[in-house]
């Protein structure tokens, strides 16, 4: 959870947390505006730093995941108007691909584009419960399902999901929070 606390402050700070109109909360810009300011560009490096320590608190590798979070972050002016799902998907994939072509793991790259694109431009996050250890490969397995899940708008509480691989049970909070409490092999 430091790295979701860490990137939405980053967004605080640097005004990048989006409304559902598209825009800045504090200064109403759009992304692509917000992208080309100063506080764009802290935004995106931050995201790198963090990219950066989460790699390495992964056993991954601190270029290619922070080369991840940032190029992930600095293509939020495509993937906000995706909405919650295709913004999501699209930030998993670029993370993925970028840390896959730099050297590092396409999963944990997934897991912080996705999460990049949650807690910072949608102001939202996930919580994982214990499901690591019904599964082989949990940041695979993490990344699959970021990559598969519902918009919010359309799930209220308790609700379970698939992908092609897993099966999970997830938890919509009131605030936004997603808690995937469980998740296991199909």
């Amino acid at each position: 959870m430091a790295e979701a606390g860490a990137l939405s402050e980053i967004g605080t700070l640097t005004d990048g947390h989006f409304t559902a109109a598209g825009v800045t909360q504090g200064g109403g810009l759009t992304p692509m505006r917000y992208l080309a300011s100063g506080q764009g560009l802290e935004n995106v490096l931050s995201h790198a730093a963090v990219g950066c320590a989460a790699g390495m608190a992964s056993g991954g590798s601190c270029g290619s995941n922070a080369a991840a979070a940032a190029l992930s972050d600095a293509a939020s002016p495509l993937t906000i108007d995706a909405g919650f799902a295709g913004g999501t998907a699209l930030s998993a994939g670029i993370g993925a691909g970028t840390s896959a072509i730099t050297g590092g793991s396409a999963a944990i790259g997934a897991i912080t584009g996705a999460e990049g694109y949650l807690y910072n431009q949608m102001g939202g996050s996930i919580m994982w419960g214990h499901g690591d250890r019904h599964v082989d490969d949990p940041a695979a397995t993490r990344s699959e399902i970021l990559q598969n899940l519902p918009d919010p708008a359309n799930i209220g509480g308790p609700f379970g999901g698939t992908t092609p691989n897993y099966i999970y049970r997830a938890y919509l909070f009131p605030d936004g929070t997603i808690n995937i409490g469980t998740y296991y092999n199909r």
